[in-house]
């Protein structure tokens, strides 16, 4: 009888089936945010959804950060390592987390709302909780190598996150028929990805592995600084749409938030894949010791993103004014402003792939200051070009912060890589 294969080479085996399955996942992602985008503007108007986009992102933002930590150990340790006795007393510390930073969150983004909106705060904080748990299933499901179990949770997701807020906005008009609508939505979606979670809170569970029972401070330390990443990266767009709510009024922040969302989710649905299939190779040739190949596969990535991402700018400044009837734009964005839509959405999606250096290297704390060096610069930035440049300030900002992070993490990986060399090939005296 052959011995069962280990999980590295389950994780090498993975189909083509799997990794399209993967993609596919990132495509609903998109193409959801695509028609939310276009429903939801065209329903209710561009003030209603920069509400409901800026929403969305501040609820995955507080999700990631109250439960990333959790999804880390899952994709690290495998799910036998959350099978232990303090399970359920991490879940409801993240969830507080998540709660107190969702509330906090709209307080800022929202702050022309806080005094008559704060019931639609409350959706919102239970909305995140609900994605929170969501993520942490899907993270058992993709530890698993169950692709097609996330899917069907992302397809019940986003269906619902598109016809429910949009439905009860149209009949009862205001901020919490919206965020009413997102936190339906998300509860429903807890509901489908249930089953690993109510295994891992099982009473035999937390008896099952003598092994497991290592410290969930451990387990915090270790995804602590991919958590802050996540989370940061994930909510840049609400930090960008706290000074486009600063300098612009709603209608026009609305607009722009449309073509942000259509254009960076393009280029997100475009590029992920790549880093997707990628990244398993990247990391077992470097565990096997083939760092030649690991840099090969990263060239190969970065070659097809680049070349990618300069099919989707012009695709993007082709279409714009079939994007701006869809969007109901009277007065057209400038190319200069498309082209910076265009290049810091391809900058985040190709600086994924410049970090694998750093990841492998076990420099997720590199990684972390690296971002927060990129993203004080998007603060600084967002103070200023929106009084000079106006609306096309906004995306200089971003723009520049994705090609401060791009400089860093390169920089970064590579003299990481040059020290790992000399050591492995020392020069003789």
């Amino acid at each position: 009888m052959s011995a069962a294969p280990t999980p590295a080479a389950r994780a090498s085996a993975r189909s083509p089936r799997e990794m399209l399955l993967y993609a596919v996942i990132k495509a609903v992602s998109g193409l959801a945010g695509l028609l939310a985008a276009i429903v939801v503007t065209r329903t209710l108007g561009p003030e209603y959804y920069g509400f409901y986009s800026t929403s969305w992102f501040l609820i995955l933002t507080c999700s990631s950060l109250g439960f990333s930590w959790l999804n880390q150990c899952v994709l690290r340790f495998g799910p036998d390592s959350l099978r232990v006795p303090g399970l359920l007393g991490a879940l409801v510390w993240s969830g507080a987390i998540t709660a107190l930073a969702a509330i906090g969150g709209a307080c800022l983004a929202f702050h022309g709302l806080a005094g008559r909106a704060s019931a639609a705060f409350l959706a919102l904080a239970g909305a995140a909780i609900c994605l929170g748990l969501t993520a942490l299933s899907q993270a058992v499901f993709q530890s698993r190598i169950q692709p097609s179990r996330i899917l069907w949770t992302e397809l019940v997701k986003f269906s619902l996150l598109l016809i429910l807020p949009t439905l009860l906005a149209w009949h009862w008009r205001g901020e919490f028929s919206l965020a009413l609508g997102i936190l339906l939505a998300a509860a429903v979606a807890l509901v489908v990805a249930f089953p690993p979670l109510r295994q891992l809170l099982s009473p035999s569970a937390s008896e099952k592995t003598e092994a497991s029972t290592g410290s969930f401070r451990g387990y915090f330390s270790y995804g602590f600084s991919l958590t802050l990443f996540s989370a940061g990266l994930t909510g840049l767009p609400v930090l960008e749409r706290y000074f486009l709510l600063m300098f612009f009024d709603p209608a026009r922040a609305g607009q722009y938030i449309g073509v942000y969302d259509l254009v960076v989710r393009g280029f997100t649905v475009g590029l992920m894949p790549v880093t997707l299939a990628l990244h398993p190779r990247i990391m077992n040739a470097f565990n096997a010791g083939d760092l030649a190949r690991s840099n090969r596969l990263i060239r190969t990535g970065l070659l097809a993103q680049v070349g990618l991402a300069a099919l989707g700018a012009l695709t993007v400044l082709a279409c714009s004014p079939i994007l701006f009837r869809l969007l109901k734009i009277e007065q057209p964005f400038s190319w200069p402003l498309l082209l910076a839509l265009c290049g810091s959405g391809a900058g985040w999606q190709i600086a994924l792939m410049v970090q694998k250096p750093l990841e492998r290297g076990n420099k997720t704390q590199t990684v972390l200051l690296s971002f927060a060096a990129s993203l004080t610069l998007i603060v600084v930035l967002d103070s200023v070009l929106p009084k000079i440049y106006g609306l096309a300030g906004i995306a200089i900002a971003n723009l520049s912060g994705a090609c401060a992070y791009l400089l860093l993490v390169g920089s970064l990986g590579f003299l990481l890589d040059r020290a790992r060399a000399r050591t492995l090939n020392p020069e003789p005296a």
